[in-house]
């Protein structure tokens, strides 16, 4: 599993993403408009219909107003 954490300077609506090596959509962890402040989120290495992924590169986009933030994962099974 891994642990996401964000800081949020004030409320607003957020989405984040993890996208496979080849640029399609693994799994959505949010959608939502969410306060100001600290968050976390856990993925779990599965997919959307609840498939665990294979090990490799993966990454992570979280959008928050006009803000693009992406990091790299390494998912080891």
């Amino acid at each position: 599993m891994t642990q996401i954490r964000y800081y949020l300077p004030h409320g607003q609506h957020i989405r984040i993403e993890i996208f496979d090596i080849n640029g399609r959509v693994v799994r959505q962890l949010a959608d939502s408009n969410q306060p100001a402040g600290t968050h976390s989120l856990v993925w779990n290495g599965k997919d959307d219909s609840g498939a665990s992924c294979p090990s490799g590169v993966y990454f992570l986009r979280l959008i928050s107003g006009l803000k693009i933030q992406t990091a790299k994962l390494v998912l080891v099974r």
